[in-house]
């Protein structure tokens, strides 16, 4: 890893964008403890129309994920990104790469709310609906 991750550090240019994109995924493939190990991909875009899913002039989202099988790709949109906290872009991969791993393991998403998270929650009553409307 040659760029330092500093809470208040941005992307400053494309080049910046892949490496901590690269790190990023990396990070998140290296911390994933699944039966299959993780396949994944990223693109840079820099014009809305070879953006997967865009219009002549409106991409649905800066980051954007293809799923082939098990492989995902995450097409990234490379003018909106410039200049974005690094964190940010860390997060919206991450939120990315677990919503495919989430996917792909359904019986990752089933537990029991009343034996796995009420007792970690001291409330009764209408709290413990709000907090089960919370989680959901």
């Amino acid at each position: 890893m040659s760029l330092p991750i500093e809470p208040d550090s941005t992307i400053s240019d494309a080049a910046a964008l892949s490496e901590y994109a690269s790190i990023f995924i990396a990070e998140f493939k290296e911390s994933f403890s699944g039966e299959q190990p993780l396949s994944v991909d990223y693109t840079l875009h820099q014009s809305p129309s070879a953006f997967p899913g865009a219009s002549d002039d409106q991409i649905p989202s800066c980051v954007y994920s293809q799923k082939r099988g098990a492989r995902l790709n995450i097409h990234l949109y490379q003018p909106a990104l410039i200049g974005i906290p690094t964190l940010a872009l860390q997060g919206w991969l991450d939120l990315e790469l677990a919503s495919h791993v989430l996917t792909c393991r359904p019986d990752a998403l089933q537990f029991n709310f009343r034996r796995d998270i009420l007792p970690l929650i001291d409330v009764s009553g209408m709290a413990v609906q709000v907090m089960r409307y919370l989680l959901v």
